[in-house]
This record gives C-alpha cells, structure tokens and sequence, in this order.
C-alpha cells in the first residue's frame, strides 16, 4: 500500500501527521484561531500536541469559542480523511473550519440551552414548592415551558406532570427545529404535551401554559379570528383526553403583570371549574 498521505501526497501518514503536521491540517489549525505553539506542533509526539491543547484551553490570549473548539478540529480532520479515502473527495481548509464552526457552536448551545433548562426546573420546583395550590386528588397537571433561539430557529421544551400535591410524576424534554417565532413554538410544544398525555393513557390533565394567545384562541375565538385553525387543533387534540371534553386550561401570564414567580390569570374553557 501507499504510505504516502493522501491528503498532501509527501510524507508517510501516521495520526500525528494527519491531525498536526499535515500541510493542509496546518492551513485549518490557522485559520481555527486555536491558539498554536510557538514553534509550530511535535513533529513526532501526537500526546505532546494533544497536552499543549488541553493545556491551552486556560490561556487568556485567546477567545473562549476559539480555545474550547479543538476536538472538533482534531474531529473533522480526521472525517475528511476518511471522505477522501472511501468517497474520493473532499473539502478544502475554509470548508473544513466553517463545518467546524457551526458544530462546535450547536454543541455550546445544546449545553447552555440544557443549563437554561435545569435552572428553570429548580427556579419552578422552589416556585411550586412555595406557592402550589393542591388539585382536586383525581386530577394531575402539566406544566410546559419553552426556550426560543431566534438566531438559530431552535427552540427547546420540556414538560412537567404533577399529582394533587405537587410531586412530579412524569417529565419529557425535546428540541423543535425549522420554526418561524416563538409562538409557533409554544402552540407545537402544547400539541406536543397534549399528544404525550395520550399516549400515557392519562385523562384528567389541566395543562398549564404562559401565553395569552393560545389560551385566547381557545377561550375567546371571537377575539382571535385569525388562529381558528390553531383552537381546532388543540380542541381536537383534548378531546383524545376522555376528562378533558369539559376539562379546561389555565395560563400563566408572567410579562403581562411583571410579576415573575407567580400565577397571574387562570383562563377557563368548557364545562369544568377547579
């Protein structure tokens, strides 16, 4: 076999080679803006190079994205190897570093919008602790949240089931892609949760939402004549819930009222009352 690098066509190929020395490897390491050694990487040791990375991610001469993004460098170099060997192409050193930008981005925000998300679930566990209003005892509710990223059109969400005295029985989360705003978010996060009420077989559910016009829509379709379509949907979808025939939502308006950690408004629709 060939043992030169297939990528450059010079030297004989080994990790090192192809994750730092290789001339093309040295072009997206460039223009990465991961801070390099002085004197350029180990020509023989890939440990020596992987340490002074590891080593570097403290180094305040350089930006925290540009620090924090070389697994994925060391990770796409190697993929393009591989495209080139079983597929007979491959991508340029620009190419390269802007797939390397757009993973490494999507990975921070998955964490940050997972940190968001755990530090909502404490803030409103504490909130529920403080402020929960027992149910009736046959009755469970969902709580739903969203977390919206304008910039990427991604939105995440979660819901929460809990009993009468507010002990969480079941708890869901996902991600929601290729959506317009915020709204349209919320309303598919509410079909989402209503769907996932189904498929447990639960009947008698309150769901528990923060916007004023879904729960118009529903409640007050005069006023909401261009969403017709949204209340079919959510009326549809709560009358697979066998209770919820008469059943009803409750809203929580945060923004409207300022005021953050509480209930605000509680919007009725069909024959029950709680």
């Amino acid at each position: 076999m060939d043992s030169c690098c297939q990528i450059c066509g010079f030297e004989g190929e080994s990790v090192n080679h192809l994750i730092f020395t290789c001339p093309v490897t040295r072009q997206v390491w460039a223009l990465s803006l991961i801070p390099l050694p002085e004197y350029g990487f180990d020509l023989v040791s890939f440990y020596s190079n992987l340490h002074f990375l590891l080593t570097s991610l403290t180094d305040s001469n350089s930006t925290k994205e540009a620090r924090r993004g070389f697994p994925w460098v060391i990770w796409h170099l190697w993929k393009n190897r591989n495209f080139f060997w079983f597929e007979g192409r491959r991508f340029n050193a620009y190419e390269i570093v802007q797939k390397i930008k757009l993973e490494a981005d999507s990975w921070f925000l998955a964490v940050e919008m997972e940190e968001t998300r755990l530090e909502e679930e404490r803030r409103v566990e504490q909130t529920v602790m403080l402020k929960w209003e027992p149910l009736q005892d046959s009755w469970l509710k969902c709580n739903i949240g969203v977390h919206w990223r304008k910039e990427f059109a991604l939105g995440g969400a979660a819901w929460v089931l809990r009993d009468s005295g507010g002990k969480v029985l079941l708890h869901s989360r996902r991600v929601f892609t290729g959506l317009n705003n915020l709204k349209e978010l919320k309303f598919q996060v509410l079909m989402w949760a209503i769907d996932s009420m189904v498929s447990h077989k639960l009947n008698r559910v309150i769901f528990a939402v923060d916007d004023d016009m879904i729960v118009g829509a529903v409640t007050r379709p005069k006023a909401w004549p261009s969403f017709k379509a949204m209340r079919a949907d959510i009326l549809f979808g709560l009358r697979k819930i066998e209770w919820n025939r008469g059943a009803f939502l409750i809203a929580q308006s945060v923004t409207r009222d300022q005021r953050l950690d509480l209930y605000c408004v509680s919007y009725l629709f069909g024959a029950g009352y709680l």
